[in-house]
Protein backbone atom coordinates (compact mmCIF):
# COMPACT_ATOMS: atom_id res chain seq x y z
CA UNK A 1 0.00 0.00 0.00
CA UNK A 2 1.26 3.44 -1.32
CA UNK A 3 1.03 6.64 -2.75
CA UNK A 4 -1.85 7.37 -0.22
CA UNK A 5 -2.48 11.04 1.19
CA UNK A 6 -4.66 11.68 3.77
CA UNK A 7 -4.97 15.25 5.27
CA UNK A 8 -6.96 16.36 7.83
CA UNK A 9 -10.72 15.69 8.35
CA UNK A 10 -13.13 16.71 11.24
CA UNK A 11 -12.74 14.57 13.94
CA UNK A 12 -10.11 12.22 12.46
CA UNK A 13 -8.07 10.46 14.79
CA UNK A 14 -6.55 8.04 12.96
CA UNK A 15 -4.60 8.30 9.17
CA UNK A 16 -3.90 4.74 8.93
CA UNK A 17 -4.62 2.33 12.09
CA UNK A 18 -3.28 -1.66 12.11
CA UNK A 19 -5.02 -3.95 13.95
CA UNK A 20 -3.59 -7.67 13.92
CA UNK A 21 -2.48 -6.87 10.25
CA UNK A 22 -0.08 -9.77 9.05
CA UNK A 23 2.27 -9.67 5.86
CA UNK A 24 1.29 -6.22 4.63
CA UNK A 25 3.75 -3.54 3.05
CA UNK A 26 3.08 -0.18 4.11
CA UNK A 27 4.96 2.73 2.25
CA UNK A 28 7.65 2.03 0.29
CA UNK A 29 6.91 2.01 -3.70
CA UNK A 30 7.72 5.07 -6.08
CA UNK A 31 5.42 7.48 -3.88
CA UNK A 32 5.15 7.08 0.18
CA UNK A 33 1.60 7.22 2.17
CA UNK A 34 1.77 11.04 3.57
CA UNK A 35 -0.67 11.27 5.97
CA UNK A 36 -1.21 15.23 7.42
CA UNK A 37 -2.99 17.30 9.99
CA UNK A 38 -4.84 13.98 11.71
CA UNK A 39 -5.15 13.53 15.81
CA UNK A 40 -2.44 10.22 14.78
CA UNK A 41 -0.54 9.23 12.21
CA UNK A 42 -0.18 5.57 12.50
CA UNK A 43 -1.76 3.76 15.20
CA UNK A 44 -0.53 -0.15 15.32
CA UNK A 45 -1.90 -3.04 17.63
CA UNK A 46 -2.07 -6.53 17.95
CA UNK A 47 -0.24 -9.24 16.30
CA UNK A 48 1.32 -7.40 13.34
CA UNK A 49 3.92 -10.47 12.49
CA UNK A 50 5.53 -9.74 8.85
CA UNK A 51 3.79 -5.89 8.27
CA UNK A 52 6.63 -3.24 7.89
CA UNK A 53 6.04 0.15 7.58
CA UNK A 54 8.78 1.99 5.77
CA UNK A 55 9.02 5.56 3.79
CA UNK A 56 5.63 7.40 4.91
CA UNK A 57 5.53 10.73 5.92
CA UNK A 58 3.01 11.57 9.29
CA UNK A 59 2.79 15.59 10.05
CA UNK A 60 0.85 17.78 11.94
CA UNK A 61 -1.00 15.71 14.71
CA UNK A 62 -1.03 14.67 17.99
CA UNK A 63 0.87 11.80 17.66
CA UNK A 64 3.25 11.07 14.83
CA UNK A 65 3.28 6.71 15.45
CA UNK A 66 1.55 5.27 18.00
CA UNK A 67 2.52 1.73 18.99
CA UNK A 68 0.09 -0.20 21.46
CA UNK A 69 0.86 -4.02 21.87
CA UNK A 70 2.54 -3.92 18.66
CA UNK A 71 4.18 -7.21 18.45
CA UNK A 72 6.11 -8.49 15.12
CA UNK A 73 5.83 -4.91 13.72
CA UNK A 74 9.08 -3.23 11.53
CA UNK A 75 8.72 0.25 10.99
CA UNK A 76 11.74 0.85 9.06
CA UNK A 77 13.35 2.67 5.96
CA UNK A 78 13.00 6.41 6.28
CA UNK A 79 9.79 7.04 8.24
CA UNK A 80 9.65 10.99 8.60
CA UNK A 81 7.12 12.45 11.73
CA UNK A 82 7.16 15.80 11.39
CA UNK A 83 5.69 18.84 13.67
CA UNK A 84 3.35 17.10 15.76
CA UNK A 85 2.20 18.78 18.70
CA UNK A 86 2.89 16.24 21.17
CA UNK A 87 4.83 12.95 20.62
CA UNK A 88 6.79 12.07 17.47
CA UNK A 89 6.62 7.94 18.40
CA UNK A 90 4.55 6.79 21.54
CA UNK A 91 4.93 2.94 22.84
CA UNK A 92 3.10 1.11 25.25
CA UNK A 93 2.74 -2.49 26.12
CA UNK A 94 4.35 -5.69 25.04
CA UNK A 95 6.21 -4.89 21.92
CA UNK A 96 7.64 -8.40 21.55
CA UNK A 97 9.57 -8.62 18.08
CA UNK A 98 8.51 -4.85 16.86
CA UNK A 99 11.58 -2.93 15.44
CA UNK A 100 12.03 0.70 14.87
CA UNK A 101 15.21 2.49 13.40
CA UNK A 102 16.16 4.38 10.14
CA UNK A 103 13.32 7.13 11.29
CA UNK A 104 13.46 10.88 11.56
CA UNK A 105 11.52 12.99 14.04
CA UNK A 106 11.54 16.40 12.82
CA UNK A 107 10.00 19.85 14.24
CA UNK A 108 10.40 22.57 11.39
CA UNK A 109 8.00 24.92 12.80
CA UNK A 110 6.11 26.25 15.83
CA UNK A 111 7.61 25.04 18.88
CA UNK A 112 9.46 21.87 19.50
CA UNK A 113 7.47 18.72 19.77
CA UNK A 114 7.83 18.19 23.66
CA UNK A 115 8.55 14.16 23.19
CA UNK A 116 10.40 12.70 20.07
CA UNK A 117 10.07 9.47 21.43
CA UNK A 118 8.13 8.83 24.80
CA UNK A 119 7.96 5.04 25.96
CA UNK A 120 5.74 4.50 28.36
CA UNK A 121 5.43 0.75 30.05
CA UNK A 122 7.19 -0.21 26.56
CA UNK A 123 8.25 -3.97 26.75
CA UNK A 124 10.57 -5.67 24.15
CA UNK A 125 10.74 -3.20 22.07
CA UNK A 126 14.13 -2.47 19.81
CA UNK A 127 14.88 1.23 18.94
CA UNK A 128 17.43 2.34 16.26
CA UNK A 129 19.76 -0.80 15.17
CA UNK A 130 23.62 -1.84 15.27
CA UNK A 131 24.41 0.76 12.96
CA UNK A 132 24.12 4.16 11.50
CA UNK A 133 22.05 3.26 8.79
CA UNK A 134 19.72 2.59 11.79
CA UNK A 135 19.49 5.15 12.97
CA UNK A 136 16.70 7.52 14.49
CA UNK A 137 17.61 11.12 14.14
CA UNK A 138 15.81 13.53 16.33
CA UNK A 139 15.66 17.43 15.26
CA UNK A 140 14.11 20.38 17.67
CA UNK A 141 12.29 18.51 20.28
CA UNK A 142 11.74 19.59 24.03
CA UNK A 143 13.30 15.80 25.18
CA UNK A 144 14.46 13.50 22.48
CA UNK A 145 13.84 10.30 24.34
CA UNK A 146 11.94 9.91 27.46
CA UNK A 147 11.12 6.49 29.62
CA UNK A 148 8.62 5.75 32.05
CA UNK A 149 7.51 2.58 34.14
CA UNK A 150 8.59 -0.87 33.12
CA UNK A 151 9.82 -1.29 29.60
CA UNK A 152 11.68 -4.30 30.44
CA UNK A 153 13.50 -6.33 27.49
CA UNK A 154 13.59 -2.78 25.57
CA UNK A 155 16.40 -1.59 23.65
CA UNK A 156 17.59 1.76 22.50
CA UNK A 157 20.72 2.45 20.01
CA UNK A 158 21.93 5.17 17.35
CA UNK A 159 19.61 7.60 18.83
CA UNK A 160 21.18 11.02 17.54
CA UNK A 161 19.50 13.64 19.09
CA UNK A 162 20.27 17.53 17.84
CA UNK A 163 19.07 20.90 19.40
CA UNK A 164 16.76 19.75 22.75
CA UNK A 165 16.37 20.75 25.39
CA UNK A 166 16.87 17.54 26.91
CA UNK A 167 18.77 14.43 25.45
CA UNK A 168 17.11 11.36 27.35
CA UNK A 169 15.08 11.44 30.73
CA UNK A 170 14.17 8.48 32.64
CA UNK A 171 11.55 9.42 35.04
CA UNK A 172 10.69 5.86 37.33
CA UNK A 173 11.71 3.86 34.62
CA UNK A 174 13.11 0.48 35.04
CA UNK A 175 14.09 -2.18 32.71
Amino acid sequence: VHGMTINATVFANYGIQLAGVRNLDLGGGVLPNTVDGVRTGLRAVGNLTGTTVRSNEFSNGIYGVYLSNSEGLNVTQANRIIDNDYFGLYTTGALTGTTVSNMSIVTTSGSPTPYAIYMNNASNLTLGGATVLDSISVQNASTAFYARGNNAGSTIAELNADNTSVGIRLASATN
